[in-house]
């Protein structure tokens, strides 16, 4: 009683992490078949993924973006760079995935010695060598899939269909990274052989940076062109002015002129030149914005359209401010000269509004421009469209204002006599121009050294070479993945399996009826095993004629009877402790006829009774085993015994001495009253009077009356039977009982104010109870060591 006490406490008091580790131990254990197919299925379908993967590899190779705008020229040649360092970044990372340059790959590689080779045309072939071989030639043939092999010749066309499928595979394939935030990029390619997977990444390489050499160099080699023509245009005018100034100076004799008119010509002379040096930077811009314009679409130059127009709404007020410090900045500066204090002040503030005026134009473009495909919408072009949009709105309000001067000053020219004025245009044209001809010389030759030395502003830093080690399969990865989502389904599939059972696995699943745990029997079949392994050389007797089968039944059913077979056995113990336990349940009121049943068939309930029977024989007390189950009797067959006469006879008519009933067993102070002949209605006779007697004239002879009743769920005969009996004890099977069965069997008794003293959990095991598993082997263990 000690023991069992001492076993239930720590059941049922384990502090909670005891708990949680006891419920996983549990579930290892009782789904532990689950988990070991589960999981080496999938591991095994993780080692055949291995073997009929093709190989793949990884080459990569590292370009630089510079930044331009520190090298530029004053004309800021090729495209600006204002945009972040990011937003730059992504368009790079944009056009090197951009359709039109994976269709140039194809392009390259098809005019090239290796397309015959190739697995991105299928001209080449995957041949798996060792295992791979033949696991890989199964596959094939249960999927019916063939290599392609294709050999080209040299001078025929690519069909469309291989050409954007070979396209499509360099973009899935491609892998292009920022290298921290710099300005270096990363282009990975990957293939199924190592050599083809370098000449992809660096012919992508070659080929994205021979594109943005096209690209820079098309805008320059268009300004120098026009930059020429200008030059030419302003030198013949500057022969023609000169001519006529030669001319004039010839004929009317005056070659300069004098005080005043002197001071007014050269004050006009330099306004003049800045006018016409405003007008020449206007009609360059507008120059690289029309050529700029005609590399895009119509729907890029809406787009531009629409950005502008927000654009100038949102900075309309700075650029008015700047227009109206660019004003004053040139009436200053004609009439105090450049070194006024007033002129430095407005040159100051000029600078910051400007300064002010491009960021927010940067931020505005950044925040507009941002498209998925540069190709289509190339973003590029249209940020530089814009900028030159907002040098030339600057450019404009300066040569408006030096137009304002330049009237001022031929207003007062008009003043001189028609000779002197006739003069001074044609010495101030014959000046403007020559100045503005100088001018467009200087920049026509920036022109020239800037398309000579045009080289792109992409650079290739480090060319890919064929990798040594392959990307995929990874042997390693696949197979712990392999083990991890096998261990991780299982566990899962434990999990629901465990949430969709409803047996009664728990003492608490009892205890929450507010019912007594009398007793907690671990598997019989583990005591059986114990026992056969003491007796494995014994002989087997052999089965007599006549008898086959019934025997055998019969042997079997013995084997249940383990406190007669092995009275060491822990099982053994666990029903002494049972039987204690019946004994002490009520002390004042001492129990002298037991019935024991369970919810449903096969738990147990006669199993259980017959060993409890033995257990209080073996201590003296002249116990009775009475089958009461009248539907399916088992008792005769447990003791080897006749089952005429029986219960049956006595309660239709046989006499009321119930000496002829009593059959003695092999075990001494036991007796049994065997079930009789089977009646076609048992519930009848159970609720009979001479059942009531019956049961009256066996409490006189006898200490401790035990009756195996059928199972409670199915029918009411015991019920019936409880109302004459002094305890009902309820079996119940761990990992099967159900608990709704459990509990309309435990309403059902109640409605008849039915004895019940307890339960007893029977078939305890790792399996089926993580409780009552600690519980076994603290049996197991400490009378387990005894082999005698």
């Amino acid at each position: 009683m000690a023991k069992f006490s001492i076993s239930q406490s720590h059941i049922s008091h384990s502090d909670n992490s005891d708990i949680s580790i006891k419920e996983v131990i549990y579930l290892l254990r009782r789904h532990l078949p689950l988990l070991t197919v589960i999981t080496s299925s999938i591991f095994l379908i993780s080692i055949l993924y291995t073997l009929i993967q093709i190989p793949t590899y990884t080459s990569t190779t590292m370009v630089v973006i510079e930044d331009k705008s520190q090298t530029g020229s004053m004309f800021d040649f090729g495209l600006e760079n204002n945009l972040s360092l990011t937003n730059t970044m992504n368009n790079e990372i944009e056009l090197l995935k951009s359709r039109t340059l994976s269709e140039e790959v194809v392009n390259d590689l098809w005019y090239s010695p290796n397309r015959n080779n190739l697995f991105l045309y299928g001209s080449k072939c995957y041949k798996p060598e060792g295992i791979k071989k033949p696991v890989r030639g199964l596959w094939n043939s249960i999927f019916n899939r063939k290599s392609n092999e294709i050999f080209y010749a040299q001078n025929i066309e690519i069909s469309d269909s291989l050409f954007f499928k070979a396209a499509a595979t360099i973009r899935n394939n491609m892998s292009v990274t920022n290298e921290r935030n710099s300005n270096i990029l990363k282009i990975s390619m990957t293939s199924n052989d190592p050599d083809e997977s370098s000449l992809l990444a660096n012919t992508v390489a070659r080929l994205y940076q021979q594109r943005d050499m096209e690209w820079s160099a098309g805008e320059i080699v268009n300004l120098r062109r026009f930059l020429h023509s200008q030059a030419m245009q302003i030198e013949a005018e500057l022969h023609l002015v000169e001519d006529s100034l030669r001319q004039f100076q010839e004929r009317e004799q005056i070659f300069e002129l004098e005080g005043n008119a002197k001071q007014l010509l050269d004050q006009l002379g330099q306004i003049d030149t800045k006018y016409k040096s405003a007008l020449a930077e206007i009609n360059i811009i507008r120059e690289r914005r029309r050529f700029i314009d005609s590399k895009l679409s119509q729907e890029e130059k809406t787009l531009k359209d629409q950005l502008l127009n927000t654009i100038d709404t949102r900075l309309l007020a700075l650029r008015t401010e700047i227009a109206q410090t660019e004003a004053n900045l040139v009436r200053n500066a004609s009439t105090y000269g450049d070194g006024h204090e007033a002129v430095l002040s407005d040159r100051r503030k000029l600078i910051r509004l400007k300064s002010n005026l491009e960021e927010q134009t940067n931020q505005l473009i950044a925040g507009g421009t941002s498209v998925a495909d540069p190709l289509k919408y190339r973003q590029a072009l249209i940020d530089t469209s814009l900028f030159l949009e907002s040098r030339l709105a600057n450019f404009q309000s300066m040569a408006i204002e030096y137009k304002k001067i330049v009237n001022q000053y031929n207003r007062q020219l008009n003043t001189l006599p028609a000779k002197s004025v006739q003069f001074a245009q044609l010495e101030r044209g014959r000046s403007v121009l020559a100045e503005t001809y100088s001018l467009m010389r200087q920049k026509f030759e920036e022109a020239r050294i800037t398309e000579a030395s045009q080289l792109g502003k992409i650079r290739i830093i480090d060319p890919a070479i064929p990798p040594f080690s392959r990307t995929s399969p990874n042997t390693k990865v696949n197979l712990a993945v392999g083990l991890l989502l096998g261990l991780g389904l299982s566990a899962l599939a434990a999990f629901l399996i465990e949430q969709t059972d409803n047996s009664i696995k728990n003492v608490s699943d009892i205890e929450r009826k507010g019912l007594n745990v009398l007793g907690i029997i671990p598997d019989i079949s583990k005591a059986i095993y114990a026992t056969k392994k003491r007796n494995k050389k014994r002989k087997t007797p052999k089965t007599p004629k006549g008898h086959k089968g019934t025997i055998n039944i019969a042997r079997d059913i013995k084997r249940r009877i383990i406190t007669k077979e092995d009275p060491r056995a822990p099982i053994s113990e666990a029903y002494r402790s049972l039987r204690t336990s019946i004994t002490y349940a009520s002390i004042d009121s001492p129990t002298k006829t037991i019935i024991v049943t369970s919810p449903g068939p096969g738990e147990g309930k006669t199993t259980t009774i017959t060993n409890l029977a033995i257990t209080f024989a073996n201590i003296g007390k002249r116990t009775l085993l009475v089958d009461a189950d009248l539907r399916r009797p088992v008792i005769h067959r447990i003791f080897n015994l006749n089952i005429e006469p029986g219960v049956t006879h006595y309660l239709t008519g046989f006499p009321r001495d119930i000496r002829p009933l009593i059959k003695q067993t092999e075990i001494k102070n036991l007796q049994v009253i065997t079930a009789g002949a089977t009646p076609p209605d048992p519930s009848v006779l159970i609720s009979s009077k001479r059942m009531h007697e019956f049961i009256k004239s066996l409490e006189i002879g006898w200490d401790i009356i035990l009756f195996d009743a059928p199972p409670a769920i199915a029918v009411t005969d015991t019920s019936l039977l409880a109302k004459d009996i002094n305890q009902l004890i309820i079996v119940v099977k761990s990992g099967q009982t159900d608990k709704f069965a459990f509990d309309r069997t435990i309403q059902m008794f109640e409605s008849v104010n039915a004895p019940i003293a307890g339960v007893i959990m029977n078939a305890v095991s790792p399996k089926t109870s993580y409780e009552s598993y600690y519980y076994y082997n603290e049996y197991y263990h400490y009378y387990g060591k005894d082999k005698n």
